[in-house]
């Protein structure tokens, strides 16, 4: 998941060694709560307001390798919450064409307090995926593509602060 402040560009991204590929899954532009991308125009905030975008995402994004989004009420159709400062939320997935993976794996959201068994550098997602996949003993991954590293863990337990998993789907 990537969640974007209004008025700001971010890259979506599916970069790495194997031609990974964009697959959006679902998009919303609006607000859900008072947290995400806070503003001074969100204490008049009273619910969620919010319009489906994936279709409009996916033309910008969709079979891409990379894409750069800059949300505004004029790019994803209107202004579903007058006043208030929104943000776009993209789920999304990096898809491989001719490469077999024998494992789904979602993105999540855990503690950061987890077991770690390997560490290894990976060039992409990918990499990590196949690492993962080939041991019976990993529950899930984390790919940091700022220093191309695999985290491999067998549990993820309560502890502090949030960091994103790719888990085996089962």
């Amino acid at each position: 998941m990537l969640q974007v402040c209004e008025g700001v560009q971010s890259i979506v991204s599916c970069q790495g060694l194997y031609s990974t590929k964009i697959m959006i899954i679902n998009a919303t532009f609006g607000r859900y709560d008072e947290s995400t991308c806070p503003h001074s125009s969100v204490l008049s905030f009273i619910s969620s307001c919010i319009t489906n975008v994936t279709e409009k995402v996916k033309l910008l994004c969709q079979d891409h390798t990379t894409c750069s989004l800059t949300p505004s009420n004029s790019e994803y159709g209107g202004d579903p919450c007058p006043g208030v400062f929104k943000y776009l939320t993209i789920y999304y997935r990096c898809s491989v064409e001719d490469f077999i993976i024998n494992e789904s794996y979602e993105q999540q959201e855990h503690e950061f307090l987890h077991k770690v068994i390997q560490t290894t550098d990976a060039m992409s997602f990918i990499d990590c995926a196949l690492i993962c996949t080939s041991n019976v003993d990993c529950y899930g991954f984390e790919y940091k593509p700022d220093d191309l590293t695999c985290h491999i863990v067998s549990s993820v337990t309560i502890g502090f602060g949030k960091v994103n998993y790719f888990v085996k789907c089962t």
